[in-house]
């Protein structure tokens, strides 16, 4: 006599619970799945978000040292550039931001010429100057170009804020803001 004769179902139970597990497996990876890249869209976002502040942070610098002397950035070509920088600092006087040292230059923009003046500032909690002078290139910074031109006086402010100074990194974020007056 046949042992299966009687039980014409039998095996269908484990049949069925093996599907309902399948199918409660392929939701939890595909909201895991889900998960994972709204995670990495938010760190993503929140990179972005510290460039842009950073390149801001640059950009007021920049207005702060154009209208309060002295003249960091001049527009005359034939004005003596500065050799003081002790006062080029960003923030209030216990944070202020290390900057490195101003290199000058000239560049010519849609046929007018501009006295160009080029900084980065250092804008990590860490890198504070009543805390640690020396720049850090792993801390987030601002690269600020302030172009003047040499007969209307009109101002460009470029600011390129970055998450990290070492551009090599391949999680670098960069945004920019430009100001012109």
């Amino acid at each position: 006599m046949n042992p299966l004769a009687h039980h014409p179902k039998k095996g269908f139970t484990i049949l069925y619970a093996m599907l309902v597990a399948g199918v409660v497996l392929s939701i939890g990876v595909s909201i895991a799945s889900i998960a994972i890249r709204e995670i990495a869209l938010l760190a993503s976002a929140e990179r972005s978000t510290v460039a842009f502040y950073v390149a801001d942070s640059g950009a007021e610098c920049a207005l702060y040292h154009d209208y309060s002397g002295p003249e960091y950035f001049p527009s005359d070509l034939t004005s003596p550039l500065p050799t003081d920088f002790s006062a080029f600092t960003c923030g209030a006087n216990n944070e202020a931001y290390p900057i490195a040292a101003p290199v000058y230059g000239q560049e010519t923009i849609d046929g007018a010429t501009y006295r160009t003046t080029t900084f980065t500032m250092y804008a990590d909690p860490e890198n504070i100057i009543s805390d640690n002078p020396a720049p850090n290139i792993t801390a987030r910074c601002a690269v600020v170009s302030v172009k003047k031109n040499i007969t209307n006086g009109r101002t460009i402010v470029d600011s390129r804020g970055f998450t990290t100074c070492d551009t090599s990194n391949p999680k670098v974020v960069e945004r920019g803001v430009r100001v012109t007056y």
